[in-house]
């Protein structure tokens, strides 16, 4: 085989095109440095010279003017391209330069004189999302959602206890919710919340609650986050959790204790139909934004350790799955979406979270007497550091005498 048989046939994107003649330039890219009193410099390299690939190739035979439209605009793409290179074959490279070139005198040809650079990859991107910012949005806009879902789905046509029945789940999920929201926070830490619950049960008491059993549950639910605000983000997120139990049959492993079990309707009208389809609409509505003000909460909580933030992250990521669980039983595709959606934001929230966090470890104790304060110069240096490892270790009985040859938990250094 003669060696010119061994060039490629040339192409770009996938067009290809007769090669004619090429060149290009390679080497390295340095920095020369010159210093007083020495004959030679000294060449310090920064890597292998982002080199250009000159091709002239043609297009030719009876859809030559086909072959060269297409040449060009695969030229016009913007990213990088695969590029068969009829001396080092195929290379990622971005196209630089496009310049056809025919004459009247030369019939059934196009030249091209193109220019490409080879295109390395991007190893490093920058990410300077917030993702916990992020996570919180989605979770905002999640509470409307869901919301306008209970609003499509809910039938109150037919019998009037079909609302009746509606507006008796309401109160039983608002109950449910002033019950919670009391024990998360006793002693009056949640006054601003009840107030919310008790608006809620007022409008449910006024005779419209079937026509806007939605709107009161998101006021009633709305409780949760003054809740975070008003006690504690970790009370409220524990809260959130128990009321999103509701609707659970007495008996199984998420029946709340808070009086949230609803018994099963019997399907056997078109009306009982309505009635069971218009429940589901509802428990999937108080579980859904009891869930969603429960991660907001959980965003807002301050986590000082890597295991914390695996823990709420792990029990808000749980709920999400139960509930996306039922949402796929019940065919439910929309709630199924909007609920991955939102936790695919979540987990890039406590990610970031728990990278940014040290782990606790256990660190020995020497045999000595070693005062708290000892152990925390010890480990970090910083003997201010010491009301934290006795915050961490309730059994320490006094800050002076730590447990001799024992281990006591702490941050990582």
């Amino acid at each position: 085989m003669e060696a010119w048989q061994k060039y490629r046939k040339a192409s770009f994107r996938g067009v290809e095109f007769w090669p004619l003649d090429g060149d290009g330039e390679h080497g390295r890219r340095t920095v020369t440095h010159e210093y007083p009193q020495r004959d030679v410099g000294l060449s310090e390299d920064l890597g292998k010279k982002a080199a250009p690939i000159n091709l002239q190739g043609h297009t030719v035979g009876d859809d030559f003017l086909e072959q060269a439209k297409r040449l060009i605009e695969a030229c016009n793409k913007p990213g990088p391209g695969a590029l068969v290179h009829p001396l080092f074959g195929t290379l990622q490279v971005v196209c630089t330069g496009c310049r056809p070139n025919w004459t009247l005198a030369s019939k059934g040809k196009v030249v091209f004189s193109l220019s490409f650079i080879e295109e390395g990859e991007n190893r490093y991107p920058a990410d300077n999302a917030d993702y916990t910012e992020l996570a919180a949005k989605k979770a905002e806009a999640s509470l409307g959602d869901f919301q306008d879902m209970f609003g499509e789905l809910i039938d109150l046509k037919g019998p009037g206890w079909i609302s009746e029945s509606l507006a008796k789940d309401l109160t039983g999920a608002l109950a449910m919710i002033n019950q919670v929201v009391s024990v998360a926070a006793p002693g009056g830490g949640a006054s601003a919340a009840l107030d919310l619950v008790a608006q809620a049960k007022a409008l449910a008491s006024g005779g419209t609650a079937g026509q806007s059993a939605g709107s009161i549950a998101g006021l009633g639910l709305g409780a949760l986050n003054s809740l975070a605000t008003e006690a504690d983000p970790a009370a409220a997120l524990w809260a959130s959790l128990e009321v999103s139990k509701f609707g659970s049959l007495p008996g199984s492993s998420g029946a709340s204790t808070y009086g949230g079990a609803l018994a099963a309707v019997p399907q056997t009208t078109a009306a009982r139909d309505t009635q069971a389809a218009n429940r589901q609409a509802f428990t999937d509505l108080v579980r859904r934004l009891a869930v969603t003000h429960g991660i907001q909460a959980a965003l807002d909580m301050d986590l000082d350790n890597y295991q914390q933030a695996q823990k709420v992250s792990g029990q808000v990521n749980d709920r999400l799955d139960e509930l996306m669980l039922e949402a796929g039983d019940n065919g439910d595709d929309e709630g199924y979406l909007a609920l991955r959606t939102l936790q695919v934001e979540v987990i890039k929230a406590f990610e970031q979270k728990g990278a940014s966090l040290q782990p606790l470890v256990r660190a020995p104790v020497p045999p000595a007497v070693t005062p708290s304060f000892a152990m925390a110069m010890e480990l970090y240096g910083d003997p201010s550091r010491a009301e934290e490892i006795v915050r961490r270790n309730p059994g320490v009985m006094h800050p002076g005498f730590l447990p001799s040859g024992d281990e006591v938990e702490v941050l990582r250094a």
